[in-house]
């Protein structure tokens, strides 16, 4: 298996685990649903999304991977009650993520 091939498959792995673990998470959520960040980590998600394929594990790995650790650690929060935190922390990673995404298709774009 080549290092690319590895690199994608651990990547896959880490997505659909923290997938599962949200989904999960979401019917433990508040019955206030305005607390909870839900909006936040849905975009930030969909950046991640979009990053990976725009090519941002291959072309901007660290940043689509810092994209990631913030998105597990907003869903970290998220699943404590740490609203607030969970909401910025889903921010940060949504910017990662979109800087990764840009960051990915100008290198492709570089001749």
């Amino acid at each position: 298996m080549s290092r690319q091939t590895g690199v994608v498959r651990g990547v896959l792995l880490a997505v659909t685990l923290g997938a599962a673990m949200w989904a999960a998470g979401c019917a433990t959520l508040p019955a206030d649903p305005e607390q909870a960040p839900v909006q936040e980590m849905s975009d930030a998600r969909q950046a991640i999304e979009a990053a990976r394929a725009a090519g941002s594990p291959q072309y901007s790995p660290k940043r689509f991977q810092e994209a990631q650790s913030l998105m597990e650690q907003a869903m970290l929060s998220l699943y404590r009650g740490e609203y607030k935190l969970a909401r910025r922390t889903a921010l940060t990673a949504r910017a990662r993520a979109i800087a990764a995404r840009k960051a990915a298709l100008a290198v492709q774009r570089t001749p």
